[in-house]
């Protein structure tokens, strides 16, 4: 929030946290970035900074060229104090392993520590990039370098420029961290976000390389884990706003075909005055494959939170905030489970599965009949706040 204005009524420790990539940090699900602070200036950047802090964030985004050096010097002017209980992460351009030293060492000082929690090989996008972050001297050398140093406890990358480039560089090397990136599934080819067309290319690769991803943007997430990739759906993008005498102007048929990916359109109750049956002839003019959600089953989908856990078997909890997850009360819901290509091969050489909910009987099903389609589902009962669903080979 901007200083000045009125006080948020949050409480700190209420922003929820997750277990984030490989690093095992249970990291707040919004975190603090320095990448706009030039929008605001020195003093309003500080006074951010601390505010986010004192609402609970203890994940603090920033690069060595964010305002030209200066977002680094803000977080290292305002958190030095608070450095043990924050995890605070920076970015280098650089594609030597000469430069991405020289950065690091220049982030330390700005920064004001002695460590970062996690330095990220910064914006790669494109392939001749990926050659030389591996070359001998690339830049990867000094990331391990300083991991190994205790210069930064983990190593990642970032990028959000060509879909092609996250793939060849998980391929390249295991040992991230993180990795960070936009996923959009409303966006096209060549937007700032990833479509879920790319899904089954960058999503799948790290699934199986065993860590979550998170990214920038507030469109929309997946969360991925182990095997699992679960789509988060509910942070929804705005398609467009329409009225009553501009239908003509959605063009549904050039929509992406994305109906797991909720989609927002605003219209004004003015348009319902001057024609009646304008929601009706709005919802006729969306593509066939599209679902309408309530906006109880909407808010409660936004604020529901889903974990997994790591263990012989495959289990999710869901939590169901009661405030605002009512809907949830009185309505079983259905979610989908994209399920990575080394975890469909393994339920292949499965004859049987134990499929228990809320910890009731097990039930038994055909693995083929789990694996049927691209996507599983999940099936949860009427009920709060907590379900849990459990997956095992059947003995």
């Amino acid at each position: 929030m901007r200083s000045g204005g009125q006080q948020s009524s949050l409480e700190r420790g209420d922003i929820p946290k997750r277990v984030f990539g490989k690093t095992g940090e249970r990291l707040t699900i919004a975190g603090q970035a320095g990448g706009r602070f030039s929008l605001c200036g020195y003093e309003e950047a500080k006074a951010v900074t601390i505010r986010a802090y004192e609402l609970g964030v203890n994940y603090f985004d920033t690069a060595r060229i964010y305002w030209e050096g200066k977002s680094e010097q803000v977080f290292g002017e305002v958190l030095a104090p608070f450095r043990k209980h924050i995890f605070l992460t920076t970015k280098s351009p650089q594609r030597s392993r000469q430069g991405a030293e020289a950065d690091l060492e220049k982030s330390l000082r700005a920064l004001n520590t002695d460590y970062v929690d996690l330095s990220q090989i910064h914006q790669v996008s494109t392939m001749d990039e990926v050659q030389q972050i591996f070359a001998t001297g690339g830049a990867i050398e000094a990331f391990e370098a300083a991991k190994k140093a205790g210069k930064c406890r983990f190593i990642g990358f970032t990028g959000h420029h060509d879909t092609e480039v996250h793939p060849a560089m998980l391929k390249r090397y295991d040992k991230y961290d993180s990795i960070l990136m936009p996923l959009n599934p409303a966006d096209r080819p060549g937007g700032s976000g990833w479509s879920k067309s790319q899904f089954n290319n960058t999503g799948r690769l790290a699934a199986q390389a065993g860590f979550g991803l998170f990214h920038p943007e507030p469109d929309s997430y997946f969360y991925l884990d182990r095997d699992l990739a679960l789509d988060m759906i509910g942070i929804a993008p705005q398609v467009g706003t329409t009225s009553y005498d501009r239908l003509s102007e959605l063009h549904p048929e050039r929509w992406l075909a994305h109906p797991d990916g909720p989609a927002m359109l605003l219209f004004h109750d003015r348009d319902i005055a001057l024609q009646p049956d304008f929601v009706e002839r709005l919802l006729t003019a969306l593509p066939a494959s599209y679902q309408t959600l309530s906006v109880n089953k909407y808010i409660g989908i936004l604020h529901a939170q889903i974990t997994s856990l790591a263990t012989d078997s495959w289990q999710f909890t869901f939590d169901f905030d009661p405030h605002y997850c009512a809907y949830f009360e009185r309505h079983s819901s259905s979610w989908k489970l994209w399920l990575s290509d080394p975890f469909r091969e393994k339920l292949k050489t499965l004859q049987d599965l134990s499929l228990s909910v809320d910890r009731q009987p097990p039930s038994r099903i055909k693995a083929s009949d789990f694996l049927r389609g691209t996507a599983a589902t999940i099936d949860l009962p009427a009920g709060l706040p907590t379900h849990g669903w459990e997956l095992t080979a059947a003995r």
